[in-house]
């Protein structure tokens, strides 16, 4: 599967940082890494639109050392939201 990562936005709150973005997925899409930029990932939240939508699930274990997050996703031809929060 192929997933496209964009970052749309960057905050900050107070010692964290937050990252907002969003992944084009491909065709039959089951999973893959959402590349957040972050050196450690303590917080992820995400919601696909579009497509067939059955589920979405993180395919980690929280806090990640690394910014790539592996997702699980049950669509086809769907957009995923998403925010990270870490370091």
């Amino acid at each position: 599967m192929t997933i496209v990562t964009t970052i749309t936005d960057r905050s900050v709150w107070g010692d964290k940082k937050v990252v907002y973005g969003k992944a084009v997925l491909s065709d039959a899409a089951t999973g893959g890494d959402v590349i957040t930029s972050l050196s450690r990932v303590e917080h992820f939240m995400m919601n696909v639109q579009g497509g067939t939508q059955k589920g979405c699930s993180v395919d980690e274990d929280l806090p990640l050392s690394g910014g790539d997050v592996t997702v699980e996703v049950e669509t086809a031809n769907g957009t995923l939201y998403w925010m990270a929060i870490g370091n």
